[in-house]
């Protein structure tokens, strides 16, 4: 996401908030557009159909961006006269939703609703292609919020006029002065929640392929979901693909380092979510009560976590991840990005070992990461965690605690817990610590205590 630090701008006192909803139904639009209009390669055909207008075959043609199954179709159903599609929202045909392997129309009746969370600051380079590619979703969104941060590129005025042409209500907020990317999220998320029970990241510089909300829809069908995590493709300031490159490459990320082959998160994978440089905002999704429970973020928060990681973490306390391999999400690399990393560089360097940092320095970034953890989940009302996980997180915090200071007692005390086995190397940690605690003073090493 792109952000940059500006001073305050004291033009303003209080925020300012603007609400557009659509005018007119989705069947209402579609009758208005005269025939003409339907001709072959404009997008008011491609959407006349999903709004429930009846078009002639030869006229349609999938919009930019379509999955090859949606052509497969077209092709299959070419034996009929037209398509007609009156159904109630959401505005699919049950066959197309078959055909490439959704949820059916009959199933997503009493679906979640889906409120996209979108932060700007001086994106108008990009912004609009963001903005079209949402309004091209298959599956629309039930609202959209979006949270300005005071751009001064004219961001606020393209996302004026963008917002009156939507067919689904757009919420515009500005802050009275520039908060920083992570302070305008969390402004921002507590009314994408109370909006919809799926809340759907999005940066303002990417691109989204039209079936990634179809995708999250179906993945929230279970209701044990509180987490999707998709992957994207790379793409340059100019939209150009990076070749062989990948979000998950980019971060070193297969599905087995998080689910185990149940399809379950494994303690393995809890931990690297806590470890961070794992899920991207960009290609999340997470349930709204989550997000409830995540806020607010702690005032330190940046010195160990961003937001997305931080929600992920909650996510993954609290209930399932679903892991999504396709590519939906069009994910920009640029000089003017907010994390100041290149996943393209990450990517390509493969698993190449990094740099070995000092162990106590580790530990203490690790041990760290864990107490903010634990001590939000022990400051929040919400009885949703399972009890399971949280006491793996105290217990690998017990341990590296342990290891900064290793005792003969506290060696052997967790040897015998199976914590070595567990959250290090088995025998070769347990040979270190041994050596480390041999080498402190005598009256460390006679002392008997447990770690708490």
């Amino acid at each position: 996401m792109v952000h940059e630090v500006r001073p305050d701008e004291p033009s303003s006192t209080s925020d300012e908030k603007i609400t557009h909803t659509p005018h007119t139904s989705y069947r209402q639009t579609a009758r208005r557009r005269p025939p003409c209009d339907c001709v072959r390669g404009r997008r008011p055909v491609w959407r006349a159909i999903l709004r429930g207008a009846a078009v002639p075959l030869k006229h349609i043609s999938p919009p930019r961006g379509a999955l090859p199954e949606a052509r497969v179709w077209l092709v299959e159903a070419s034996s009929k006269a037209s398509v007609n599609l009156t159904a109630e929202r959401p505005i699919i045909n049950p066959v197309l939703m078959d055909e490439i392997g959704r949820v059916p129309r009959a199933s997503m009746r009493g679906r979640p609703r889906v409120a996209v969370a979108l932060t700007t600051y001086s994106g108008r380079p990009h912004l609009a292609e963001q903005l079209q590619s949402i309004a091209s979703q298959i599956l629309p969104p039930d609202v959209v919020h979006v949270s300005d941060d005071r751009s001064k590129d004219g961001t606020w005025d393209l996302l004026q006029r963008s917002a009156g042409r939507q067919s689904f209500p757009v919420h515009l907020h500005r802050n009275s002065r520039n908060m920083g990317v992570v302070a305008n999220m969390e402004k921002l998320l507590p009314r994408a929640a109370a909006s919809g029970e799926i809340v759907v990241l999005c940066d303002q510089d990417d691109r989204w392929d039209p079936q990634k909300l179809a995708a999250v829809v179906r993945a929230f069908q279970k209701g044990s979901t509180t987490l999707w995590v998709g992957n994207a493709h790379l793409i340059d300031e100019k939209g150009k693909r990076y070749p062989s490159v990948s979000l998950w490459s980019g971060v070193h990320l297969v599905s087995s380092d998080l689910l185990g082959e149940d399809g379950l998160l494994h303690e393995l994978g809890l931990r690297r979510l806590v470890l961070g440089q794992t899920v991207t905002g960009a290609a999340m999704a997470i349930r709204s009560d989550v997000v409830s429970a995540a806020l607010p973020f702690p005032p330190n928060l940046h010195e160990a976590f961003l937001h997305d990681g931080w929600l992920a973490v909650f996510a993954a306390l609290t209930g399932d991840i679903v892991m999504e391999p396709r590519h939906l999400t069009e994910y920009r690399q640029h000089e003017r990005q907010f994390t100041a990393m290149s996943l393209v560089v990450g990517s390509r360097e493969g698993h190449r070992p990094r740099e070995r940092a000092d162990r106590d320095t580790t530990i203490r970034a690790e041990t760290a990461r864990l107490d903010l953890v634990l001590n939000a989940v022990a400051a929040t009302d919400s009885q949703s965690f399972r009890a399971d996980r949280v006491e793996h997180l105290q217990s690998l915090r017990n341990f590296l605690v342990m290891r900064r200071r290793p005792t003969f007692a506290s060696v052997f005390h967790h040897f015998a817990k199976g914590d070595y086995r567990r959250f290090a190397n088995s025998a070769r940690t347990f040979i270190l610590d041994l050596l480390r605690a041999f080498r402190r003073p005598t009256s460390l090493r006679l002392h008997t205590g447990r770690v708490a």
